[in-house]
């Protein structure tokens, strides 16, 4: 195995099973759909037990947190309530960090690096999203590799580094999944020294990308920052049907560290760049990407069934159950998208990239109604995408990517001269009609 798989979580409590994305999913017991969200808000208080601790870990958890927090567009505090004597992860009120905790002794994969508990209640008498609430999360590292912890000197993207380590499982505590862009803190694994995309990962890793900044953002909003940024919504279909499980990428192509390099051995396509945002299509094959700083974007699919070593139920375990039938071909935004034989090589794709036309996006603008067709039917072809000056759903005006060709654009004229057309037969046939009669005895006339 090329990638070790370092980085999870699990919930405990009242429900059944947890899955993440962007966010955390969760089916409930009576079989519903329902993403943990904390109150907003939302104040974490946490401790830490010193027992086989790192040296000076209250500083690295509070920067591990501070990462986070101090981030104009996220709404959200935590406070330090000392040390604890707990001896594992409980529902108590507390996120707990815990370095001396068997992970066999609690259930789990001793090549596990950390883990984050999630627990959370259910309020009122109707289950459903807007009332599930997370209310803490205890994070633990597997103290089986002490040995490998690092505080300082990072020289590797292989160090266990734990500073790092602790920030992504943070994310988890805050109500984020995983992320196939390899640049972000949410990504669910650390390269071995043997992957042969070793070089293509950043070290030390402590800070955001925009990919968990949109996120975290997009869970504990700062309202008065969101005006200062842009997003796409749209939706993914294959064969003419919804499509659950595609990775859908907005790459900032204004950016000087935008690169797009394949695996070396299974073409994955890689997406680097600490300004690129991506989504998983969910159900209905909708995805929404939000918080994306102001620049020029270009659209890209890619199957998220599996990437590198991972699969979906690595990512998601949710859209790993509910993931469509069919491999989604890689393929680039073109508007409008038709095609039947869908799809890009390793070969092909930088062509693809260049042949495209880029979105342009300020602060407070949205590109509505955007859509991939993979396999498309014959005569299924994707509507043309909006740009509103705010959110979706109402005014703005049309946006054509693809200045050489729209078949909307094309339908929508052809279709408006039939109707002018047939509109001026009738009223013409109306006008004769009234003439002929004009004439009549009113008598001898049709009944109106």
């Amino acid at each position: 195995m090329r990638f070790v798989v370092v980085f999870a979580f699990i919930s405990v409590g009242f429900l059944r099973s947890v899955f993440a994305g962007a966010y955390l999913t969760e089916i409930n017991e009576l079989s519903q759909v329902v993403q943990r969200k904390w109150s907003t808000p939302a104040v974490i208080k946490w401790r830490y037990n010193p027992t086989n601790a790192p040296a000076n870990i209250e500083a690295i958890i509070t920067t591990a947190f501070n990462t986070w927090a101090a981030n104009s567009s996220v709404n959200f505090d935590h406070e330090f309530h000392g040390t604890t004597l707990a001896s594992g992860p409980s529902k108590n009120g507390y996120t707990d960090f815990f370095f001396n905790v068997d992970f066999p002794s609690q259930g789990l994969d001793s090549n596990l690096i950390a883990i984050a508990f999630l627990n959370g209640s259910l309020s009122g008498t109707r289950i459903s999203a807007s009332n599930v609430r997370l209310s803490e999360g205890d994070v633990l590292m597997n103290p089986a590799l002490k040995d490998f912890w690092k505080t300082e000197g990072i020289t590797a993207a292989t160090d266990l580094d734990v500073q790092e380590i602790l920030t992504h499982e943070i994310g988890h505590v805050l109500g984020l999944g995983h992320s196939f862009l390899i640049d972000s803190l949410m990504y669910p694994g650390k390269p071995q020294p043997s992957t042969p995309e070793l070089g293509l990962f950043r070290f030390p890793k402590r800070t955001l990308a925009q990919d968990d900044l949109s996120w975290v953002s997009k869970m504990h909003p700062d309202r008065a920052a969101r005006s200062s940024y842009a997003r796409i919504e749209g939706r993914v279909l294959y064969n003419g049907y919804p499509y659950i499980g595609a990775h859908v990428i907005a790459m900032k192509v204004d950016e000087d560290d935008l690169t797009y390099p394949f695996s070396n051995d299974n073409a994955d396509l890689l997406v680097r760049g600490l300004k690129n945002v991506s989504a998983f299509s969910e159900l209905g094959g909708k995805f929404s990407i939000d918080y994306l700083e102001p620049g020029q974007y270009k659209i890209v699919v890619q199957n998220g069934k599996s990437f590198l070593d991972f699969s979906l139920a690595n990512v998601n375990g949710f859209l790993g159950s509910a993931q469509s039938p069919g491999t989604f071909p890689l393929d680039v935004y073109r508007s409008p998208y038709c095609s039947t034989g869908s799809g890009f090589s390793s070969t092909s794709f930088g062509d693809g990239i260049s042949g495209s036309a880029a979105f342009v996006l300020s602060g407070n603008q949205s590109i509505c109604n955007l859509e991939f067709h993979g396999q498309a039917p014959s005569g299924r072809c994707a509507r043309a995408a909006s740009l509103k000056g705010s959110s979706c759903g109402g005014g703005g005006c049309s946006l054509r990517s693809n200045p050489d060709f729209d078949y909307n654009q094309n339908m929508r004229s052809y279709l408006g001269t039939i109707l002018f057309i047939v509109g001026s037969i009738i009223i013409m046939l109306s006008l004769k009609s009234s003439l002929v009669h004009r004439g009549m005895p009113k008598r001898n006339r049709p009944p109106r």
